[in-house]
């Protein structure tokens, strides 16, 4: 996990502040940050801000706006990423800035992510997106390193958050089609309890290994989640244990499923039963998040644990990639 540049932390704390207070003034501070001036004479101000908190929802400390995309290797809606120049790449990605910019969530969790592979540009998309959007915490699992088709590629799972990332995981796939997919797992604080965070793609092949995965997956979250006796701190930590003295960690887990919400044995549905998650409407027809030239269909989620419910939900209308961001206001029930 890697921490952001000051330029960066004071480009967000500016942002953050007009997001917070709606302040015009700040945000033409901001706006001053973005294009790297002077910054001596906002150090002092900048330094005393709280770096540990997160940027909430419409203004409301209280709920948490956290988001998912599948970057799709930042080809755009372009079939491959094959043959596509490095500044077609970076206008692709720029699109996927400014719809996070404008949606705003504290977390974003992005699938098929890209280091630097001579198929999209050889530079790291994770990186990119970071610096413009000026995130602080940045995790990026890479599940494939190697040959694919002949190139060099690397890439896989990550998230970006305004909050303090801790106790951060990368977790590849055993198996899979081609062996690319895996989730990564952070720990972050959220309105005085902590809370996992959670970006995973699985295999889009074959339901038999999506299925495989998920059970891979429960087992590594099971033993994540699990804390021993009652937490200190505050009593909003102090929840019931069960029978084996043992409490779970609240879990919100987002990503590209490629499964659908429509029998017990979906991948999706398994997950969420084995963890005992929800998801908001998932019979819902409306809200497709995945479109290619014959079909449509919802297979990006973000489930939460029963500790935390929904309060806002929407699929973002721009087509940044081949799917849609899915964008959640969540808080603790």
């Amino acid at each position: 996990m890697r921490k952001r540049s000051i330029v960066n932390r004071l480009h967000y704390g500016a942002n953050a502040v007009a997001r917070f207070f709606s302040w015009r003034f700040a945000k033409s501070i901001a706006v001053c940050m973005s294009n790297r001036p002077t910054i001596v004479g906002f150090a002092v101000f900048f330094t005393i801000l709280p770096w540990g908190g997160c940027v909430f929802a419409s203004d409301n400390a209280k709920t948490l706006r956290v988001a998912t995309l599948n970057i799709a290797h930042g080809r755009g809606l372009a079939a491959s990423q094959f043959g596509i120049q490095k500044e077609t790449i970076e206008r692709n990605l720029d699109k996927i800035v400014q719809l996070i910019q404008r949606e705003s969530p504290a977390i974003i969790a992005l699938q098929e992510a890209d280091a630097p592979s001579v198929w999209s540009g050889s530079f790291n998309h994770v990186d990119y997106l970071a610096t413009k959007g000026a995130f602080d915490a940045v995790h990026h699992g890479i599940h494939l390193s190697g040959k694919l088709f002949g190139v060099q590629v690397q890439y896989g799972t990550a998230i970006l958050s305004h909050c303090p990332m801790k106790n951060t995981q990368s977790i590849p796939f055993s198996i899979g089609t081609w062996h690319t997919k895996g989730f990564v797992t952070a720990q972050v604080d959220f309105d005085g309890r902590s809370v996992i965070v959670a970006s995973v793609h699985l295999d889009s092949e074959s339901v038999t290994l999506r299925r495989q995965q998920v059970g891979q997956m429960v087992e590594v979250l099971e033993s994540m989640r699990e804390r021993q006796g009652v937490p200190d701190g505050d009593s909003k930590e102090r929840k019931e244990l069960d029978s084996d003295g043992v409490r779970t960690r609240p879990l919100i887990l987002m990503g590209d499923f490629n499964s659908q919400w429509r029998n017990k044995k979906d991948a999706v549905r398994l997950i969420a039963d084995a963890l005992n998650l929800h998801a908001f409407k998932p019979s819902d027809v409306d809200g497709k998040t995945f479109r290619s030239t014959n079909l449509t269909k919802r297979i990006d989620w973000i489930l939460l644990s029963p500790e935390l419910e929904f309060v806002g939900y929407k699929v973002a209308p721009d087509l940044v990639s081949d799917h849609q961001m899915v964008v959640a206001d969540v808080r603790w029930r």
